[in-house]
């Protein structure tokens, strides 16, 4: 992939009919106020028995958010999307193990949502005049977030400064209206974190503001005929 290029992130859960499309569609919804372009957001599944839609369930929690589901298609995550997203988001540790099997090399780019928020959020910040555009710095914060993992599990051990329960957003088992309430509430603020964290802070523009007044300043000095200046 080259800088150009758009930044993707996959979102994989079990069946891509609840869980993923609905992490997909909060990813959308605050990539597109934070950043008005220059990224790809998709959903898939590792073990996709229901080609149909998602469910009910799904539906109705993303119509509460002002959310639509409508037109997504459950389908089998490929070593092909792996390979091309920037950032894959498991929903749990199951798939981020599956997405790893199927392109090892993944590993620097696949987390699983709960543990890319936990290292992403003690990622360093570098100036965004570093970039060449907003792909470009969420690119650098991805391998952030992996370095701070690769630490932890040199130290630590293979669940770094994790617990094994911290890494999965089980979906719930009950048709209660309740229990998927509050997964939606759970996910959808975890992926809004996550989104803020990959895009990183924006540049204040009230920084460039004593710059921008001087060089006014000095264009406006330059501008005027040689005798006032000498007048002055």
């Amino acid at each position: 992939m080259s800088t150009t290029d758009p930044f993707e992130i996959l979102f994989v859960c079990a069946g891509n009919t609840s869980r993923s499309p609905f992490a997909a569609a909060c990813a959308r919804e605050e990539l597109a106020k934070l950043d008005g372009g220059g990224w790809r957001v998709v959903s898939a599944g590792t073990t996709v028995s229901d080609e149909s839609g998602p469910t009910d369930e799904a539906r109705r929690l993303a119509a509460e958010f002002g959310l639509d589901l409508g037109s997504h298609r459950p389908r089998t995550v490929t070593a092909e999307d792996c390979r091309r997203a920037d950032l894959i988001i498991a929903i749990g540790w199951d798939q981020a193990s599956h997405v790893w099997s199927l392109v090892p090399d993944s590993w620097d780019r696949c987390f699983t949502l709960k543990e890319f928020v936990h290292y992403a959020r003690r990622a360093p910040s570098r100036p965004a005049i570093l970039y060449a555009g907003t792909a470009d710095r969420m690119r650098d914060r991805v391998k952030a977030a992996h370095e701070l993992r690769r630490r932890a599990r040199s130290d630590h051990g293979f669940w770094g400064d994790l617990r094994p329960q911290d890494f999965d957003i089980p979906e719930p088992d009950a048709v209660h209206p309740d229990g998927w309430r509050t997964f939606a509430r759970v996910m959808r603020l975890l992926v809004i974190d996550a989104m803020r964290l990959v895009v990183g802070p924006r540049p204040d523009p009230r920084s460039d503001a004593p710059k921008k007044k001087a060089a006014r300043t000095r264009k406006a000095a330059h501008a005027r005929p040689r005798s006032a200046r000498r007048a002055t």
